[in-house]
């Protein structure tokens, strides 16, 4: 891990914080954010008044026989009953990495803003405890970190291909704010 961190400065201050998160008891308590709370309500609500509409569309043209009504009108709703389940089970492998997962410290390689919300994209590099060097990315839900930037990453040791930014996922640990860690990781730059 020093390798990575050699050239950011007050690397004392993040291994503090490093060591900090270490120490908290595994399995770690998560929760959703608040913002992710509200998003779920509001998303479910909207959804429910959305499908309604469709739903009404597939009766209708079942009632006046029309198949490319029906057809039509089920297509988004058999896209949603597809993209929800993998999202949720997305989140609950982020989860599961949160709670019982090595932590390191990364650093942004690259940060991009895209897309029709403007998210920012960022790809990262950490040393993981073996001293191997892993990359991953992911989209940073805080929009806060920019290149260069020191971002906590929870990982795997077993699995290369597992790791999360926390930034990147919904959840926050218990004991460490994410406001916390954001003030701790925001103001380091390599």
């Amino acid at each position: 891990m020093v390798s990575i961190l050699e050239g950011v400065s007050n690397v004392e201050r993040l291994r503090e914080l490093a060591a900090h998160v270490a120490s908290l008891p595994r399995p770690r308590r998560v929760t959703l954010r608040d913002a992710e709370i509200t998003r779920i309500i509001s998303g479910s609500c909207f959804l429910a008044v959305w499908s309604g509409g469709w739903i009404s569309g597939i009766l209708d043209g079942w009632s006046k026989n029309n198949s490319l009504q029906v057809v039509f009108c089920s297509l988004p709703i058999v896209f949603l009953a597809g993209a929800i389940p993998w999202e949720i089970r997305w989140e609950i492998s982020n989860r599961k990495l949160v709670e019982n997962g090595e932590y390191s410290l990364a650093i942004i390689t690259r940060q991009a803003v895209r897309g029709r919300g403007n998210r920012s994209y960022i790809e990262y590099i950490f040393a993981d405890r073996s001293g191997g060097t892993r990359a991953g990315e992911g989209c940073d839900l805080t929009k806060r970190y920019r290149e260069k930037m020191t971002v906590p990453v929870f990982y795997d040791s077993e699995c290369r291909r597992k790791h999360i930014a926390i930034c990147c996922t919904r959840w926050t640990v218990d004991g460490l704010e994410a406001e916390q860690i954001t003030k701790l990781t925001l103001n380091w730059r390599a």
